[in-house]
């Protein structure tokens, strides 16, 4: 099992539609660990690690978001392997 970390922007209507609620909860259900918010310039951010099967899943359940969100645009960045996990658990973070 690879693991793997990555950092993300959601651009779009992600805020105030339940964007990080639908994060979380996608992440705890597939065993990946992190954080998410929302940042001050209307875009939803996060950090993200776990099985890289898993994080793929993540990353187009990411572009689909919840109902009544709109994606337009999803960054990721500072990809790597890891050799262990740095969080416990997937939180909401404010």
């Amino acid at each position: 099992m690879a693991l793997k970390t990555f950092e993300f922007v959601v651009h779009g209507r992600v805020q105030g539609v339940g964007f990080r609620h639908f994060v979380a909860t996608t992440a705890r259900t597939d065993g990946i660990v992190g954080w998410v918010k929302n940042h001050s310039n209307g875009t939803v951010v996060g950090l993200a690690q776990g099985d890289e099967e898993k994080l793929a899943k993540f990353k187009q359940d990411l572009a689909a978001g919840p109902p009544y969100a709109y994606v337009s645009k999803l960054k990721f960045s500072n990809e790597s392997d890891v050799s262990q996990l740095q969080y416990r658990s997937f939180n909401i973070v404010h």
